[in-house]
């Protein structure tokens, strides 16, 4: 990827590794089409456009999503269940993604950003039990759910690193965010 004024505007994939050192914003399509197409009703789900967003910004970059109108001006309904989706997620979790910076070698099965003192990790499919973060060698002060900040969850610290002990429930909801809090910048 080349940049090209401002930031670089890679479309229709996100980088795999980011692209470190440069702004850039992936440019993606809501279903096939930059434009409205009557035919086009390959629309992406909404796990699809929140995965989407979590690993642009946990990857440093801004997602530029396209909504193509019908030539009346009307938003099709298939983008307004997306749109809607992913705004009832980020209602929960907007503070994992709105003001962060990219995480991307955190060396863990999940995606991460972080914000001050904060990691914010994006939990694709609920695993309970032992979750061990290797790159890390300080202990959280505090680690919950950002949709129940009352649910504490167990850390541990060893020479493996920062283990994160996930209760056998999960909470049942579409990409939980586990935040581990620091005194100070892990």
């Amino acid at each position: 990827y080349r940049k090209a004024g401002d930031y670089t505007t890679p479309e229709l994939v996100v980088p795999e590794t980011g692209i470190p050192g440069v702004d850039w914003e992936t440019c993606m399509t809501m279903n096939k089409n930059w434009g409205y197409s009557k035919f086009d009703h390959e629309y992406k789900s909404v796990p699809t456009l929140v995965k989407l967003l979590i690993e642009t910004s946990a990857k440093g970059g801004n997602l530029l999503l396209n909504v193509g109108p019908m030539g009346d001006g009307r938003i099709p309904q298939e983008s307004l269940d997306g749109l809607r989706g992913m705004g009832a997620w980020l209602r929960v979790n907007g503070s994992a993604i709105y003001g962060t910076r990219a995480i991307p070698a955190l060396n863990a099965p999940v995606r991460a950003t972080s914000q001050g003192n904060r990691l914010n990790l994006f939990i694709d499919q609920w695993r309970p039990g032992a979750m061990t973060l290797s790159s890390l060698r300080t202990a959280p002060a505090r680690a919950y759910l950002l949709e129940d900040p009352t649910l504490r969850l167990q850390t541990t610290l060893s020479a493996d690193g920062v283990t994160v002990t996930l209760p056998e429930r999960g909470p049942g909801t579409l990409a939980p965010v586990v935040a581990l809090s620091f005194d100070e910048s892990p």
